[in-house]
This record gives structure tokens, sequence and C-alpha cells, in this order.
């Protein structure tokens, strides 16, 4: 895997049990790792479902100039 390859190195891993679930949080030192998008941000933001969301608002409009 690409990804994989950039890795040079785990610096620490943390666990995290406060989430409900035990979660790890990885921090890795990577070369030439990007450019990437964030799909999802720590809010919970998901670019995906956003853009799926405005799409279908305006599918009818779209339509309509078609």
């Amino acid at each position: 895997m690409l990804a994989a390859k950039a890795v040079k190195s785990v610096k620490t891993v943390e666990w995290l049990q406060e989430l409900g679930m035990p979660e790890a949080f990885w921090v890795l030192e990577v070369d030439e790792f990007g450019p990437l998008t964030i799909a999802i941000d720590s809010h919970g933001n998901n670019i995906y479902e956003d853009i799926k969301k405005k799409a279908e608002e305006q599918r009818m409009k779209i339509y309509e100039k078609l």
C-alpha cells in the first residue's frame, strides 16, 4: 500500500477508552505523505456527506435545467 511506504516510524500509540470502546490514536512520522483530502474532521463533519446533501437539495433545479 502506498500510504504504508511513507511511514518512517511510529512515535507513540495512545489508547482512548473514553470514546465508548477502545480506540487507538497513532502518532506517525511520515515522509512525502500527501497531498491528502480530509473527509471527516475532529468535529464529525464529513465532506462527502455534505456534498451529497447539497446535491440532493439541488437535484430538482438541476433536472429542470436539463
